[in-house]
């Protein structure tokens, strides 16, 4: 059927009308000024608090240095320090939280004794209930026995040196205590001592040792850690006035106080050899000596003097050429330190041994004393050229 004239034209009519208005409203949006493009936000940091930084409790705390044998350590203002000098040769010096000591200050007094030539006078807690470790401690390496309650807490402590510093002996030490809060009940085998006889009594000392019931001032623990953890060696002593002793005919050299050679009152300290160089003393104290080793090396070296019965070898250290031993005479009070060395430059059968035996202060004079006399010699021995390899 078809449509009239006029239909036809209103149709093509409002086809162009809708394409013309859709044409115009296209470029009124494209000429029309958009709004700037925003960027995302970014989620603000999260805002963290500083810990609250914790106040140094040792701030106020007074510092002792020890000159003479090289250790430094901080302890309370309030607490007391006592320098013990009455044997010379066994200083102790005391830091405790109370001004007097009592008779039982192994457990009413909280205390560290530092020992730098060993403890002679008294002998250690009877305990029952010990824990032991190798640890290092201050540098060095050092073996540590625990005495502990019988709830497991530590109330005292025994640090013996294996690595002793100068003018430390092998006997060096620091000896500790925590106080208890009350007198600790001492039982032997769950038994109160009281109980027992006194053979028993005896008995469970010396073999079975004190089992230690009781709480312990952990206040005084925590300082004991503070004092202990700022413990530490020092080296105070000016080497600059030292002399090189040259020993061309077995090539070897070392290094010892210029003043033995320039003051008179040092002349028993002075240098002295053979008249075959193979034999030198230094100090009074210190020899060192060439000797055959017989084909031996050095470890079995060490056993031959085992065997011979005179020395009995405390420590034993041998490493390649080196070797350190200290030792107790058999039958005698008397004691000492060896460091033996092979000369690989030469490969001369011999062995060289640095020895400080019965180590008395003979020529400190409170100048230098013959534990660093004898370290210094140590550290700076060495191996040179010997003449007869020179060209």
């Amino acid at each position: 059927m078809k449509l009239p004239q006029q239909t036809k034209l209103f149709i093509i009519f409002t086809i162009l009308l809708i394409f013309l208005l859709g044409i115009s409203n296209f470029l009124f949006l494209k000429q029309k000024p958009q709004p700037p493009l925003t960027p995302p936000t970014q989620p603000s940091p999260p805002t963290t608090s500083q810990p609250p930084t914790s106040p140094d409790t040792t701030a106020n705390w007074k510092t002792y240095k020890n000159k003479e044998y090289g250790f430094e350590f901080k302890y309370p203002s309030q607490w007391v320090l006592e320098e013990n000098y009455h044997l010379k040769s066994y200083p102790q010096f005391i830091i405790r939280d109370k001004e007097k000591l009592s008779p039982n200050q192994c457990y009413d007094t909280t205390s560290i004794t530092i020992i730098p030539r060993g403890y002679p006078a008294g002998e250690l807690p009877s305990a029952a209930d010990i824990k032991e470790e190798e640890v290092i401690f201050a540098g060095k390496r050092a073996h540590i026995l625990y005495f502990l309650t019988t709830e497991g807490l530590v109330w005292g402590r025994y640090i013996k040196f294996l690595e002793y510093p100068v003018n430390w002996n092998e006997d060096g030490a620091i000896l500790v205590f925590v106080k208890f809060l009350e007198p600790p009940e001492r039982l032997c085998e769950g038994r109160n001592i009281e109980q027992l006889t006194e053979q028993e009594r005896e008995i469970c000392y010396w073999e079975k040792g004190y089992q230690w019931k009781g709480n312990i001032d952990k206040e005084d623990s925590k300082i004991v850690e503070q004092i202990l953890s700022s413990f530490k060696f020092i080296n105070t002593k000016d080497t600059t006035n030292w002399k090189t002793y040259r020993n061309e005919k077995y090539g070897f050299e070392f290094e010892y106080p210029k003043i033995y050679d320039e003051e008179k009152e040092y002349q028993l300290c002075r240098i002295s050899e053979s008249k075959d160089k193979n034999f030198i003393t230094l100090a009074g104290r210190i020899q060192i000596s060439v000797l055959d080793s017989n084909g031996l090396n050095l470890n079995e070296y060490i056993d031959s003097l085992i065997e011979e019965g005179r020395l009995q070898i405390e420590t034993k250290a041998v490493e390649g050429d080196k070797a350190t031993i200290t030792y107790r005479i058999q039958d005698s009070l008397a004691y000492g330190i060896i460091n033996f060395y092979i000369n690989k430059l030469k490969n001369d059968g011999k062995i060289y041994m640095i020895a400080l035996e019965r180590p008395f202060n003979l020529c400190d004079y409170n100048q230098t004393s013959i534990w660093e006399v004898y370290d210094k010699v140590v550290s700076s021995f060495r191996f040179i050229e010997p003449v007869e390899l020179k060209n």
